[in-house]
């Protein structure tokens, strides 16, 4: 199984779409006992001479003079071989700084973005300590993820909608006179990845109202 990095397709001819996808941070805790020396550690790692060597062992740059530099492109460096070689021989840091001058624009993650993303760590992690296959791994994955899994559900369906309720109604059935139930959970954190819903449900919904409205209106 081979990985190679890519920018993202364009949607409009002309355009110059991005995204990201992780990413990590340093951080001082509040209970350190040396959080100057912390900083300046930091400081020296972002900032500093400590950033080529960030760069070199795998770290994306903060610095624009590391991006701007030709070894951090070079193919032929002994960190970027290494690199190359497991993305099946792509220049990685070329793409990355090519996609690293694109202008930033608001950013927003897709829906069920966090369930997927703390899911793959699940399903994949095991695959490294040899407990499963990485094929697996990513079948688990695609499963657990697939349409229908934790909010990935459409809320302007009317099929899910129809189906939700009639699975409250079975649930108030059976457990109606358990004197053990005093009360039941049916969904957790609502409109957490899914509050932005751009199904056709959806948009058939807004141009109904907007219809409706506009007839009041007239």
């Amino acid at each position: 199984m081979e990985f190679r990095p890519f920018t993202a397709q364009a949607w409009q001819v002309g355009a110059h779409p991005w995204k990201v996808d992780g990413g990590s941070a340093l951080a001082i805790t509040a209970q350190s006992r040396q959080q100057t020396a912390a900083y300046k550690f930091i400081e020296y790692l972002t900032l500093g001479k400590g950033a080529v060597t960030m760069a070199d062992t795998g770290t994306f740059p903060s610095l624009k003079s590391i991006l701007e530099d030709p070894p951090f492109v070079d193919p032929d460096t002994e960190s970027n071989r290494k690199v190359n070689a497991f993305f099946g021989g792509q220049n990685v840091n070329e793409v990355f700084v090519e996609a690293a001058q694109r202008p930033v624009k608001a950013f927003q993650y897709l829906p069920c973005n966090a369930f997927a993303q703390s899911k793959f760590g699940d399903d994949i992690s095991p695959a490294y300590a040899k407990d499963k296959t990485l094929e697996e791994g990513f079948r688990d994955y695609g499963h657990a993820v697939d349409p229908g899994s934790r909010q990935s559900r459409s809320p302007s369906s009317p099929v899910f909608r129809r189906f939700a309720l009639e699975l409250c109604r079975r649930l108030a059935e059976r457990y109606a006179d358990n004197p053990t139930a005093t009360a039941w959970h049916v969904g957790n954190e609502y409109g957490w990845n899914n509050r932005h819903d751009y199904s056709d449900d959806a948009l058939l919904e807004i141009r109904s109202r907007v219809i409706a409205r506009a007839t009041m209106r007239g």
